[in-house]
């Protein structure tokens, strides 16, 4: 017996290295038992520590053990029983905050931090007699108790206003999507009154559109939807530097801006950007024959119940379009609800 206690005085440290494999063993099985490990590690922890007299009664918590350990081991026994319990208490800690923190882009668990004011690109306006930076900010998650991962999947917010009005401050989803672990990307683009030169491109196949403003708006929109495009690649080409993941951008709009995601999302993406979602706010995009073709990102469509700007019928018939295409869509319209996302 003394030359087993002398073995176990000479290897302590064998003691702080079990108890330390133990705690790594308990946290990978508390994931799977994360309701019931804290009670089964304190309940070790409390058995473990009781002496008994010689009527089972319990005498003693804690030093009874420890002052059995410093007979055997001197100082080293009080340390040993210390270090037991801390590694068991951080191993439970830190599952019970995992269980806490929620799930990753569905439960809210991160702060919210907005950088301004970034210029992606340039735009001629005054009919090409100058030209304009092209702004945007980006909403980023912060770790308030859960690390943020590096690489996160990104949303670029299109604002609306008829291509008139509006910019890159109205973003009302920009918190709950950060806080749940989305990067969020707002552009601001030229408007009909910034007087961009005549421009062809996407907008030109929308004749819908001629009825829906002044006369240039498609010209217009086509400046809007290159502006757009521009922030598309400089998102691809920041990725690294604002935690982007190129692989995961979505596109997110309201009325104009949710034309807009749609036209970039299904008819004519970035070079580099292929969008992997798009989400339309009381918009539509329509044309005979169809603009969308099998292979199209998944897309929700929201629309108003008493929208009369857009009406929602006009939402419907677009999402009829994506399913005749093979195209994952959801459709919800509001109760009760005008031109706006509640």
């Amino acid at each position: 017996m003394g030359r087993f206690k002398g073995l176990l005085r000479d290897t302590w440290w064998l003691w702080i290295l079990f108890a330390i494999i133990c705690g790594l063993l308990i946290y990978y099985v508390s994931v799977v038992l994360a309701v019931m490990i804290p009670v089964l590690c304190f309940s070790f922890v409390y058995f473990a520590l009781i002496r008994y007299d010689e009527h089972g009664n319990a005498r003693e918590i804690g030093g009874c053990l420890v002052g059995q350990l410093d007979s055997e081991f001197g100082d080293r026994g009080d340390l040993l029983v210390r270090c037991t319990i801390l590694v068991f208490a951080i191993a439970v800690m830190w599952n019970w905050g995992s269980c806490l923190a929620g799930t990753l882009y569905l439960d809210p668990m991160f702060g919210v931090q907005k950088t301004s004011n970034l210029t992606y690109g340039t735009g001629l306006v005054n009919n090409g007699g100058s030209s304009i930076d092209l702004k945007l900010d980006i909403y980023q998650p912060t770790d308030i108790g859960t690390p943020v991962p590096s690489s996160l999947p990104t949303v670029m917010y299109i604002h609306g206003g008829g291509w008139q009005g509006g910019n890159k401050n109205s973003v009302p989803q920009s918190t709950g999507w950060v806080s749940r672990g989305y990067n969020v990307v707002s552009i601001n683009y030229r408007l009909l009154g910034d007087n961009p030169p005549l421009t062809t491109g996407l907008a030109d196949d929308f004749a819908f559109l001629a009825f829906l403003g002044p006369p240039g708006i498609i010209s217009g929109v086509n400046a809007s939807l290159e502006d757009a495009r521009l922030a598309m690649e400089w998102m691809y080409d920041n990725a690294a530097t604002y935690g982007i993941d190129p692989n995961r951008i979505g596109l997110a709009g309201s009325s104009a801006g949710a034309v807009m995601s749609l036209a970039l999302g299904h008819v004519g993406p970035s070079e580099n950007v292929q969008p992997r979602a798009v989400i339309s706010s009381v918009g539509a995009l329509f044309n005979d024959p169809s603009p969308y073709s099998s292979g199209g990102p998944p897309t929700m469509l929201i629309a108003g119940e008493t929208d009369t700007t857009v009406p929602a019928f006009v939402v419907e018939y677009t999402s009829e379009l994506m399913t005749d295409a093979s195209i994952y869509n959801e459709l919800y319209v509001q109760p009760n609800t005008g031109h706006q996302t509640n």
